[in-house]
């Protein structure tokens, strides 16, 4: 029998939360140039999976 608690959220919310801000720290870092490149290549996945 599979088990869900609020603490199980809330650990995987805080993991979530930690990965969010190190990817935003490590954006924070790039030129502008290398944002709007990554800003490109989001684009082009979000066209892709329609």
């Amino acid at each position: 029998m599979l088990t869900h608690t609020a603490h199980e959220d809330f650990t995987k919310m805080k993991k979530a939360e930690s990965y969010l801000n190190f990817l935003l720290e490590q954006y924070n870092t790039y030129s502008e140039a290398e944002r709007n490149e990554l800003h490109d290549l989001l684009g082009n996945l979000k066209e892709q999976r329609k």
